[in-house]
């Protein structure tokens, strides 16, 4: 399904139920490569309360240096949308270390308490959603609710 979807999907974990809905204060955003996220970016916004957070995140596969580590974290800031500002929530970037991505990034969930986890995934010609491997890993592994974003086209 998640695959030839036309639209953006949500994979909730756990027990919703309708008179228990859950306010969104904290969302963690993976990011592999900056281009091309700032629509994941903009939805993760849109659904954090007023007053909440946004933690972009960013995973390397191998050690960086500060100088690298830095450079990152200013490109991910940069896709953070103004409207964020106007609205109290507070943006903040992180860059890890580790060869297990999906890991780290249910992990970073978990410990950061992040109420919700949006991902990024790549649209291909014909309107085939490409999710990766670690998002396929991310949703077998992580126990927050996870929205998965379609690129815009």
């Amino acid at each position: 399904v998640l695959r030839h979807t036309t639209c953006n999907v949500a994979i909730v974990a756990g027990d919703v139920t309708r008179s228990a809905l859950p306010e969104i204060e904290s969302v963690l955003v993976p990011i592999d490569a900056p281009d091309g996220a700032a629509h994941a970016v903009a939805v993760a916004c849109a659904l954090a309360r007023p007053g909440g957070r946004v933690l972009l995140l960013h995973v390397a596969s191998k050690a960086l240096d500060d100088d690298a580590r830095a450079s990152w974290r200013r490109d991910l800031l940069k896709l953070a949308p103004a409207a964020c500002v106007k609205l109290g929530i507070a943006v903040a970037a992180s860059v890890l270390d580790d060869d297990d991505a999906a890991a780290a990034i249910a992990a970073t969930a978990v410990g950061e308490g992040a109420d919700l986890v949006c991902m990024r995934a790549r649209a291909h010609r014909g309107g085939r959603l490409a999710l990766g491997s670690v998002l396929d890993r991310v949703i077998a592994r992580c126990t927050r609710p996870i929205v998965v974003v379609r690129d815009e086209l």
